[in-house]
């Protein structure tokens, strides 16, 4: 049965449609979703190396804000890190106008790499003694860190504050004899 020229047109068209769709679900689509993640990966790994740059370009910031803590007073033995923050907390309080009621050392932490000494520290005074204080601990170049703060009324309507500070400072660790390069080869 000879085929007419109308259903010749409409074969051909019919074929067309199935290449396009074969050649959409084959090529084109995937084609497509590869240039997508290659997009998304680019834009990833644009941002690691913008964060790697920063944290390059801030390397010199830590370096020397290590040095300062350093060179303020970390200590190798609990002894002296408490001596050191104890007096450093108590000059402190003396400057601001807090009244110190208690400095008590705490556990030594030291599963970590760097140990840790925990102080527990309560002073009362008014709101600008309390400001004062924390402003002094804040420019400090000693290595401590506040883990814990709780400032609490004595008596309500009066500037009669009570301050409660967990503080901790690390330790200098002993060093290793494998930290220096000779020794690794």
């Amino acid at each position: 049965m000879p085929v007419s020229k109308r259903e010749r047109v409409i074969l051909s068209l019919a074929a067309m449609l199935v290449g396009v769709f074969v050649l959409d679900r084959l090529v084109l689509t995937p084609a497509w979703r590869w240039r997508q993640d290659l997009a998304d990966q680019r834009v990833m790994i644009s941002h690691d190396v913008d964060g790697a740059a920063a944290l390059i370009g801030d390397h010199e910031l830590f370096e020397r804000r290590w040095k300062d803590m350093t060179g303020g007073g970390l200590s190798t033995s609990i002894s002296d890190a408490e001596g050191i923050a104890y007096h450093a907390v108590r000059d402190w309080a003396q400057m601001s106008g807090l009244n110190l009621l208690a400095i008590n050392p705490e556990r030594v932490n030291d599963n970590s790499t760097l140990p840790i000494v925990v102080f527990r520290v309560t002073g009362t005074g008014p709101m600008r003694a309390v400001a004062a204080f924390l402003k002094q601990l804040d420019k400090t170049t000693l290595a401590l860190r506040i883990e814990q703060l709780q400032i609490i009324s004595r008596r309500d309507g009066q500037d009669d504050l009570t301050l409660e500070l967990r503080l901790s400072t690390i330790l200098d660790p002993q060093p290793s004899p494998f930290t220096d390069q000779e020794n690794l080869l």
